[in-house]
């Protein structure tokens, strides 16, 4: 399903994590290699400033063939949120061009990896509503995406960011990280209504901002979620919320006075802003608006991959597909670039 940029954050490369302030720790009760940042791609990653990277638990989630958590997560990946800006899918369909994608390397990706068997991942996409899926496994959506979307994933990033800036909202207060964050804000945010991305913002370091933008569905979703009184609360603790227009105005007026000093990447980490939503969507649950779950759907299921994968015979052994694997560390974790973005931990 349509998928998303939506999270946001001067980055590493490879991670495109978000900004923040930073957090000074007892770096003299870490390991030296701790303290010196742990390793990515040849880049430092934490630099001793803070914890490190909290990393989603999906695979220690119990295994699941519930069909709508399959078909929305499927769903995302060809969606109009996520497909255009999805450097991956967008070469392999071709862009409006439409050509199939094999279900299994989609089976693949780390948040798909928990639905078992394949089977079940198969027939559920046959009742989908925006793909068509064939007896072998190749997809294609019912309708191409809009030939107003090129070949460059970064320049439909930018279209993105203005299609979707009206129904988008900043929300702040998630605490700390933990392995299920992202699944848990996925699924707090269902009861709101329909929603299309939850991208979880980070620093510099890839640390967790405690805050994230969400993309709903629609406008309406959208302002009816910013008018709740009470504000909502996640477990407990109370949210800042506003629009993501108006988080965006914020910022860019605190750097035209003064008051905050843009990072000198800011260009590009607001490039990213669509970029790392892959398994952020959390479904498009609560279709019925705000007190309908709309079925916990997109979460990318709650399911794990848990045991033995039966289907583990029928899922491709391809280098492409491995290396695709690999290069989706933002995939499952809802990360994104953002317009300007200060130094501070907003």
């Amino acid at each position: 399903m349509a998928e998303a940029k939506t999270e946001e954050k001067n980055e590493v490369k490879e991670e495109k994590p978000e900004e923040k302030a930073e957090v000074k720790t007892e770096e003299a009760s870490k390991p030296a290699e701790e303290n010196q940042g742990e390793k990515r791609g040849g880049r430092p990653h934490n630099n001793g400033r803070g914890p490190k990277r909290v990393r989603p638990n999906y695979e220690e989630l119990p295994e699941s063939s519930d069909p709508e958590e399959i078909r929305r997560q499927v769903e995302f990946y060809f969606s109009d949120s996520n497909l255009p800006c999805d450097n991956y899918l967008l070469k392999q369909t071709g862009g409006h061009k439409n050509n199939p994608v094999d279900l299994k390397v989609i089976h693949n990706f780390k948040r798909m990896r928990h639905f078992q068997p394949y089977s079940a991942v198969l027939e559920a996409c046959k009742a989908s509503t925006l793909i068509n899926v064939t007896d072998d496994g190749q997809i294609t959506r019912k309708e191409p995406i809009s030939e107003d979307f090129s070949d460059n994933a970064d320049e439909n990033r930018k279209k993105l960011e203005d299609q979707t800036m009206a129904r988008s909202i900043y929300a702040k207060g998630f605490g700390e990280e933990k392995p299920s964050t992202q699944t848990d804000i996925e699924e707090f945010f269902t009861v709101y209504g329909a929603f299309n991305a939850v991208r979880l913002r980070r620093s510099q370091q890839g640390e967790f901002k405690g805050s994230v933008f969400v993309e709903f569905a629609d406008e309406k979703t959208a302002e009816e979620f910013l008018k709740l009184d009470p504000k909502p609360a996640f477990q407990g603790q109370e949210l800042s919320i506003k629009s993501k227009k108006a988080y965006v105005d914020e910022k860019l007026e605190g750097i035209k006075n003064g008051s905050i000093k843009p990072n000198d990447n800011w260009k590009e980490r607001r490039d990213n802003d669509q970029r790392g939503g892959r398994g952020g969507r959390g479904g498009r649950g609560g279709r019925g608006g705000r007190g309908g779950r709309g079925g916990r759907g997109g979460r990318g299921g709650r399911g794990g991959r848990g045991g033995d994968r039966g289907d583990r015979e029928e899922r491709p052994n391809t280098r492409n597909a491995e290396r695709e694997d690999r290069k989706r560390g933002r995939e499952d974790e809802g990360q994104q670039g953002e317009a300007k973005k200060a130094k501070t931990d907003e």
